[in-house]
């Protein structure tokens, strides 16, 4: 009896000891916030460019809630100045029917630049979608340590990159292609939307400002002229003069 208790002791103290080291092995439950937890996978994906890799498929969601909200201000400006103006509602109706106007193609815009980009790219881009997939679930799984989800980030890596098609060079190429030309069509929409604004802002005086440049320039320009027309009339009547000074004395 003696020895059974020795030996089911001994045993429980392996058990003890295998649970001990397979804790020590994997750690304990990762606790690291999800965003944090994304951003270091990036890093181990890409990290030449893990910011761009991890902002990837924000970037289109971010830049069309800038748009929608900007736009739904703009209008409700526009039609708060509709309501109370009685001498300018030409200048104001010409600005709806701008707003209308980027409201319809907005999205079209985006959208082309979106697929052009990606159809050019479309071995990286399909490769690297399926890739930010099992990311993500690689940080859904909380119940491991943070280590686990490392390695699991690794294993994605290296699967992509097991791909003929795809290098490290491909990825960069693509993010930043995909990065700079969406944002610089996202911008220029923008830019159209804020002219808007501004022009509500002269709309009062019946001349945007874009006008009011224009009107500036050409009164500008007719001003120079004027002082150059006045300049040579003076240059030729002191001319005019000093030859018929010439003459009187040639007569004397």
């Amino acid at each position: 009896r003696f020895n059974r208790r020795i030996s089911h002791k001994m045993q429980l103290l392996t058990l003890i000891i295998g649970i001990f080291s397979l804790h020590c092995a994997f750690g304990a439950q990762c606790n690291k916030p999800e965003k944090e937890i994304m951003a270091q996978c990036m890093q181990i994906i890409h990290p030449e460019h893990a910011e761009l890799l991890g902002n990837i498929a924000n970037l289109p969601q971010q830049y069309l809630q800038q748009i929608t909200t900007l736009l739904k201000d703009v209008r409700s400006e526009i039609t708060n100045e509709q309501s109370t103006t009685t001498t300018k509602k030409q200048c104001v109706n010409n600005l709806l029917t701008r707003v209308d106007d980027i409201s319809k193609s907005y999205m079209t815009r985006v959208i082309t630049v979106d697929s052009n980009v990606k159809q050019r790219f479309i071995d990286t881009y399909t490769a690297l979608g399926s890739a930010l997939v099992k990311a993500s679930q690689c940080e859904e799984n909380h119940d491991v340590s943070c280590e686990v989800i490392q390695s699991c980030c690794t294993n994605v890596k290296n699967e992509l990159y097991a791909q003929k098609s795809i290098s490290s060079g491909s990825v960069t190429n693509f993010l930043v292609e995909f990065t700079t030309q969406f944002s610089k069509e996202c911008d220029s929409i923008l830019s159209s939307i804020r002219n808007l604004q501004a022009d509500l802002n002269s709309c009062k005086t019946g001349v945007t400002e874009r006008k009011k440049s224009r009107i500036e320039a050409v009164m500008l320009d007719k001003t120079l002229k004027s002082q150059a027309s006045t300049s040579v009339m003076t240059s030729n009547l002191l001319v005019s003069c000093s030859i018929l000074f010439a003459v009187i004395r040639a007569m004397y």
